[in-house]
């Protein structure tokens, strides 16, 4: 059996990396801070291997983000 996040886990996952048009980028805030925390809170370390791109080349907010839940 392959450990893998739940669905709702994996689209979660999707959205963080889904190309933004730049309609999106001027009308909505970056979800991605909220996006994190959602998948933080469901608690399946089978995701940290798909967040681990995020976290190391992301932006300050995406890690405190992801630091901050687990506190």
């Amino acid at each position: 059996m392959k450990n893998r996040p739940s669905e709702s886990t994996e689209r979660l996952i999707e959205s963080l990396y889904a190309k933004k048009g730049l309609w999106d980028r001027f009308v909505q805030l970056d979800p991605q801070d909220e996006i994190i925390r959602q998948i933080a809170e469901a608690g399946e370390p089978a995701a940290i291997p798909d967040l681990l791109p995020i976290l190391i080349i992301g932006d300050r907010r995406s890690i405190l983000a992801s630091i901050e839940e687990r506190q």
